[in-house]
C-alpha cells in the first residue's frame, strides 16, 4: 500500500514463489523481501539470500511490461551479518536496514499528509512543482530510492560470519 500511496504501479501476490511487494514506476522498479521478523543477532541464511537473489526472474515472468525494466532486488531486515554460504547469492541485492525503512516509511507518510493538506484542486503546477521537489527531497521518487539502495550492496553491508 506504501508503494501505491507514492504513486508507484504496486503489488504483492500470495501464491508459491511470489515476492513480497513490488513497485515499478517507468523503466525502474523494486521488488522486497521481508525478512522484519528476524532476530537482529541471527545471519541471513541460504535461502532467504536465493530467493531475494531471484524476485526480479519472478517479476519478469509475471508482471505486464517488466521484461523491459530494471528491477532492484531489496532485502528489508534488522540483521547485520551473512552465512558465509549465502554470501555469494547476495550478487546485485541491495539492503534496507529495517530500522531505517521504518523511519524512511514514517516520513514518506508525513510528507504525503502534508502534500494532500496543500492540494487544493487536480492540475495545479504550482502544487505538482511543490510535490515533486518533496518527494525529492524526502527520498521518495524511484530515482532518489534507487540512489539510496545503490549505496547499500548487501553483500558489501552484511558481515559474512561461518
Amino acid at each position: 500500500m506504501l508503494g501505491e500511496l507514492l504513486g508507484f504501479e504496486a503489488g504483492k501476490v500470495e501464491q508459491d514463489g511470489s515476492p513480497d511487494p513490488w513497485w515499478i514506476s517507468g523503466k525502474l522498479g523494486f521488488v522486497f523481501e521481508d525478512h522484519a521478523g528476524a532476530d537482529v543477532d541471527s545471519a541471513l541464511n541460504v535461502d532467504k539470500a536465493r530467493q531475494a537473489a531471484t524476485h526480479p526472474n519472478w517479476i519478469r515472468d509475471n508482471v505486464p511490461g517488466a521484461p523491459d525494466r530494471k528491477i532492484l532486488p531489496v532485502l528489508v531486515t534488522p540483521v547485520k551479518t551473512v552465512r558465509e554460504g549465502a554470501a555469494p547469492h547476495l550478487e546485485g541485492v541491495f539492503l534496507w536496514p529495517l530500522d531505517e525503512f521504518r523511519q524512511w516509511a514514517e516520513n514518506a507518510i508525513a510528507t504525503i499528509r502534508e502534500l494532500r493538506s496543500s492540494f487544493m484542486e487536480p492540475g495545479s503546477l504550482i502544487w505538482r512543482a511543490d510535490a515533486a521537489e518533496a518527494f525529492e527531497q524526502n527520498a521518495l521518487s524511484c530515482l532518489e530510492i534507487r540512489s539510496l539502495l545503490e549505496k547499500r550492496p548487501a553483500k558489501k553491508a552484511l558481515k559474512v560470519v561461518k
